[in-house]
């Protein structure tokens, strides 16, 4: 018997030895020896049997170690790797995981819905509410 079953699964954010606490909110909180989260979809949790990855798994906590003028240095498998300060992208605090995992997950639907919309008034107003310019 090799499937896998729920209760095997590890909790998330699997923090090893770094401490909860320190994990940012935001990319903009980031300070040294805070907890940050890099997206690496190598790294694979099946929940259930037959099923494909949880992609809340993909985000994995490192820490960071360091800063240089323009970049932040992230730890990674015993060694640092460089991020910058200016536009962190690669770098996400717990609720921008939050945001980028609801982006994900109901996107294409809400993109399907609008399309399938009729009324000319709603299409405009979601039009100017998306800051979208015909």
């Amino acid at each position: 018997m090799s499937g896998i079953r729920e209760t095997q699964a590890p909790a998330w954010p699997r923090w090893g030895s770094l401490e909860p606490g320190k994990a940012v909110r935001r990319r903009s909180d980031i300070y040294v020896g805070c907890v940050v989260f890099i997206h690496d979809v190598n790294n694979r949790v099946y929940l259930r049997q037959h099923s494909g990855p949880d992609p809340r798994h993909f985000f994995v906590p490192r820490e960071v170690i360091g800063e240089t003028s323009r970049s932040w240095i992230v730890g990674w498998s015993g060694r640092g790797e460089k991020h910058p300060k200016g536009a962190p992208v690669h770098l996400f605090g717990l609720d921008d995981v939050e945001d980028a995992l609801w982006v994900s997950e109901h996107s294409y639907r809400l993109s399907q819905h609008i399309s399938r919309i009729r009324d000319a008034d709603l299409l405009r107003a979601i039009a100017k509410l998306a800051g979208f310019t015909p």
